[in-house]
């Protein structure tokens, strides 16, 4: 591998990389509303609280233009995501599409950064493997596709990472001077990312701690040449101007900005600090296992892999050959060092918290980490087939390039054919409910009080208020019933809307009063929740064809 500085971009690697860059866009943008199919909760939260703050100045809580946290669903999540969503409501409204769009896009913007890095850390051959590698990735295409605030997570890495890089500070090798400015916003950058999901505010610490410890001689040696020391202290300053208010939040504040991760950790308060490190470091541990990368991934299904593990079966001898090749250039190459330092940082977003597998979302942080390294394999892989005779070697790539193309077939078939049609998928992105939404879309005006199960429904008032686009305004005029427990908020009804959080629905329709020239309600239940002689006026089918959510309308005196 030749030094980064010493390369130029020539006519055909730009088109190369532009035409990566259109495979990528292929694989994230079209039929956001299918792949994966309604909304799930997560996503509407943020989209619901994204347009609040973009209609009237207050997030769905009633806090003004949130920055540290956004207190939702009971959670104080981020709220750096919301501003990434805003634009597109701005333009397009509230919707399925909108929401999952800002992730999209930064999968795909993605594309040039991870090139651009690989370049200069390495060499354009890399840059090139890597943008192809991570434009077809599953793990990253499906995360993009989803509009939750984690899908934008190794864009914020690699945009963390590049502005490092072009400021040339201590991360490649570089016979150019830094340019303090660069390095100035290169720590705004960095530090203004972990304002993100909580995975990378784990991951970009610790990623920069470890870059630093593992290159000591070179930074040593930088901050004694020509405008070393002002460049480092420029890139500090620009980290503690944006991280260190967040830092200050969660040491004066944990029980709010951190209280979704307090009430998961892997360790209870009994167990002892000998029994909690011996589970972080298991659960580490387990992050590099070809169980997680290769076989099964993240076992929840609505956000887990549609087949095999978070990485492809073809990455895993590339990450072999990556392996030998950062082996091999570790002790010389400062680029190296930082790619070993991102592998090493790579599951610890997702270290400290159970759930009921290893994480998608958590150690998403990590994917640009391990598409170096399995770009260098691959770059490895071309040098050494470089040595066989002609014919062999494009025997072999044709090979290699037909495995690729099947399994990423089989792979992309599954994502946007038949991962819709699973019935955990059907239930957790709420089809059911949403087409009971749009059904009743058109007959609101004349409704007195819609009624809502919550058999098998988590937070469905979220998803109801997007699919409705629902009024913010009217939002804070309703004065939603919200009611708090020590983990999770819970809305038991806001205008003519109910949830039927603690009581049957049996129950209040026997309470109601029915009389022919009355009130119109509705009741959106479950089949059987309801006395089996009503006729519904809608029945909402799972994909296999069974009634799975009922609606029913009737008259009363009022409620």
């Amino acid at each position: 591998m030749t030094l980064p500085s010493s390369e130029s971009l020539t006519a055909r690697t730009i088109l190369l990389l532009v035409g990566i860059t259109i495979l990528a866009a292929a694989l994230r943008l079209p039929l956001l509303t299918e792949s994966p199919p309604g909304l799930q909760h997560d996503e509407a939260c943020n989209a619901w609280n994204a347009y609040c703050l973009l209609k009237t100045g207050k997030d769905a809580s009633g806090d003004a233009w949130p920055i540290f946290h956004s207190r939702a669903l009971g959670e104080f999540r981020s709220a750096l995501f919301y501003y990434f969503l805003i634009p597109f409501q701005a333009i397009g409204g509230l919707n399925v599409t909108t929401t999952r769009m800002p992730a999209a896009v930064c999968g795909v913007l993605s594309i040039p950064l991870i090139f651009f890095a690989a370049r200069r850390m390495f060499d354009v051959r890399t840059g090139l493997f890597a943008a192809l590698l991570l434009a077809i990735c599953g793990w990253h295409v499906q995360q993009n596709r989803i509009g939750h605030e984690a899908g934008i997570v190794p864009f914020l890495v690699l945009l963390s990472l590049s502005l490092a890089l072009v400021a040339r500070l201590p991360f490649s090798v570089s016979e150019r001077p830094p340019s303090i400015p660069l390095a100035a916003l290169a720590g705004l950058v960095w530090g203004a990312s972990c304002y993100g999901y909580p995975g990378v505010r784990i991951f970009l610490p610790s990623f920069l701690i470890l870059a630093v410890i593992l290159n000591c001689r070179q930074w040593m040696t930088f901050l004694r040449s020509r405008g070393g020391l002002s460049a480092s202290v420029a890139f500090v300053l620009g980290i503690a101007a944006t991280l260190g208010p967040l830092v200050y939040m969660h040491v004066a504040h944990p029980e709010e900005i951190a209280k979704r991760g307090t009430t998961t950790l892997l360790w209870s308060e009994s167990d002892s600090v000998f029994t909690a490190a011996f589970h972080v470091i298991m659960r580490y541990l387990l992050h590099f296992a070809p169980e997680f990368l290769f076989i099964t991934g993240d076992i929840f299904e609505p956000v887990g892999p549609p087949m095999g593990g978070q990485m492809p079966w073809y990455s895993a001898p590339l990450l072999i050959f990556g392996v030998i090749a950062l082996v091999r250039l570790v002790k010389s190459n400062p680029a190296a060092k930082v790619l070993l330092a991102g592998l090493i940082a790579y599951p610890i977003g997702d270290s400290f918290n159970a759930s009921a597998s290893l994480h998608t979302y958590r150690s998403f942080a990590g994917v640009p980490m391990l598409i170096l390294l399995a770009a260098m394999g691959a770059s490895e892989l071309l040098a050494r087939a470089r040595a066989m005779q002609p014919t062999a070697r494009k025997a072999a790539i044709t090979a290699a390039g037909m495995l690729v193309i099947l399994e990423a077939g089989v792979f992309y078939k599954k994502l946007f054919v038949d991962f819709p049609k699973r019935m955990n998928v059907f239930h957790f992105y709420k089809m059911d409910l949403i087409e009971a939404c749009r059904w009743l879309e058109p007959r609101l005006a004349d409704a007195h009080r819609v009624y809502f199960t919550m058999d098998h429904f988590n937070m469905s008032y979220m998803p109801v208020l997007v699919t409705l686009d629902y009024s913010p305004q009217q939002w804070f005029a309703d004065k939603p019933d919200i009611r708090s427990s020590p983990v999770w908020d819970y809305c038991f009804g806001f205008g003519k809307f109910r949830f039927l959080q603690d009581q049957a629905p049996i129950d209040t329709y026997d309470r109601l009063h029915r009389a022919d020239g009355g009130k119109t309600v509705y009741f959106v239940v479950r089949p059987d929740e309801l006395p089996a002689y009503l006729d519904p006026v809608h029945v909402i089918r799972r994909p296999s064809g069974e009634p799975c959510l009922m609606v029913y309308e009737m008259e009363v005196l009022g409620d």
